[in-house]
């Protein structure tokens, strides 16, 4: 059981990759807590009761049900049931599965795709801009299934598919039905990555693809189409010392065709396009203190129409460009081996600030109301446990 005012886990490669190896996953803490930005905001805790291990021989499951304080809600969370065995290719050693999630790249072995990134949660109370690629807001609103192979521990191939939820189900599930996201069909997904263990360095290339048509009027026969392509690598230095260095980075281009969101008067053309890029690097010591730092940019196509103007979240110019950059410092005192109450006591204390230099497509009245990008920096303490 853990629970912080919002809190995320990553169980480690290895634990995700097969969930049939006798390892303790490596398990980080990454948590926020009442961002002040303006004003300071208070909010009730999030708490999350997890599950993550063998079920039997070959299928494991990694789960997370959480209660949102500010929210008041209880909802399914990451969710990735698999089944994976070690097969035999030639001369070659493999890991071969399947997994059954309702998140895509919620099943990924790298921190630098949507489900798994830097700065790994965000607070329900801190603003965001409001554009994002369309794989990183299916989480929770899905469900689907796909095949992967490791081979050699080096070359790692994916394929599946997603289909979206029903208003009733997502209600039964705490979600909500505004977060259907009408997807017509099955959404496929493709995911490949390579590996490179030199020593006490580790490399990463990788890539993914997802097309997915949106019915955003049911009784509309023309459909919005989402077509996300990304790119990504790590890098990671590790020597079994008190030090380590992590650096992920992660671009995704999106092109939009929006036939019926156009057809209804929603943008002021049927053609769009979004691209997001991310780069961050941990340094870490001794496993107990780590400091972060996390580039940002977002950049579109504009249109006054799919991006109106609004206080707050709007964009006056119809631009949907953000920039910016975050630090964090964390301090972990338990949860090492030998800390008292190991498995039991877990605690990460910490600071982080993030700034905008531009926001929702402006640095200055960016919303046509007088408010400025920077109005939106976010300075916020956390405190992070799990029991």
């Amino acid at each position: 059981i853990a629970s912080s005012a919002t809190l995320a886990l990553n169980a480690g490669d290895k634990f995700r990759l097969g969930f049939l190896m006798n390892l303790v996953p490596p398990v980080d803490y990454p948590v926020s807590q009442n961002p002040p930005y303006t004003r300071v905001l208070n909010s009730e805790t999030t708490s999350s009761l997890f599950y993550g291990g063998r079920i039997s021989d070959h299928v494991g499951l990694f789960s997370q049900l959480t209660y949102s304080g500010p929210d008041q809600t209880l909802s399914w969370d990451n969710i990735d049931l698999r089944y994976a065995r070690n097969i035999a290719l030639g001369s070659h050693y493999a890991v071969l599965g399947l997994s059954v999630n309702n998140n895509p790249t919620d099943q990924d072995l790298w921190n630098t795709t949507a489900a798994w990134t830097f700065p790994y949660i965000s607070s329900a109370l801190a603003p965001a801009p409001a554009a994002a690629p369309f794989i990183a807001g299916m989480g929770g609103a899905s469900l689907g299934a796909s095949g992967y192979l490791m081979i050699d521990g080096a070359l790692y191939l994916e394929a599946g598919g997603y289909h979206g939820l029903s208003d009733r189900w997502l209600t039964n599930l705490g979600t909500g039905a505004d977060a259907n996201l009408h997807l017509r069909g099955v959404a496929p997904y493709l995911r490949v990555g390579l590996d490179k263990e030199m020593g006490a360095n580790h490399l990463h290339v990788g890539a993914l693809w997802l097309d997915a048509k949106v019915l955003p009027d049911p009784m509309q026969a023309k459909a919005d189409r989402y077509k996300d392509v990304g790119l990504d690598g790590m890098y990671q230095y590790f020597d079994g010392g008190s030090q380590s260095l992590t650096v992920n980075a992660m671009v995704v281009h999106e092109t939009r065709s929006l036939e019926a969101t156009y057809a209804d008067g929603g943008a002021d053309s049927p053609k769009g396009h979004l691209t997001t890029t991310s780069v961050d690097a941990t340094y870490a010591y001794n496993s107990t203190y780590s400091a972060s730092v996390g580039l940002f940019a977002i950049g579109g196509n504009a249109d006054s129409t799919y991006y109106p103007a609004d206080p707050f979240s709007g964009s006056a110019n119809g631009r949907p460009d953000s920039r910016g950059f975050t630090l964090q410092a964390a301090y972990i005192p338990f949860g090492k081996s030998a800390s008292i109450g190991r498995n039991w006591l877990n605690l990460q204390v910490g600071v982080q600030y993030t700034a905008y230099s531009k926001f929702n497509g402006g640095s200055d009245n960016y919303d046509g109301n007088g408010r400025n990008a920077s109005d939106n920096n976010t300075l916020f303490l956390f405190a992070w446990f799990i029991l």
